[in-house]
């Protein structure tokens, strides 16, 4: 994940599992609507250990970072998420 953040200018982090279907959804419609950016997602019921080591408490959870440095950090899901997301990209 270090590598995914340093080697890309502009990119986000999605934390989440399959109980936020909808959001899923939208976060999937979304990476595939932004080409220049760069999507993770880590799915908390697969990666269990890195959740613990990173001290996620909360899913969903976003992460954007720039430059590598965490600048936003948006927890829950919103009606408005893509347009949140969309003001960094």
């Amino acid at each position: 994940m270090d590598n995914f953040i340093k080697n890309n200018r502009v990119c986000l982090v999605y934390f989440t599992n399959g109980n936020f279907t909808e959001l899923n959804n939208k976060i999937s419609g979304l990476q595939h609507s932004i080409s220049d950016s760069k999507f993770m997602v880590i799915d908390s019921d697969k990666e269990g250990g890195l959740i613990d080591t990173l001290n996620i408490k909360s899913i969903p959870l976003i992460h954007i970072y720039k430059n590598g440095k965490l600048i936003e950090e948006i927890f829950g899901t919103y009606s408005n998420i893509c347009d949140i997301i969309r003001l960094h990209f």
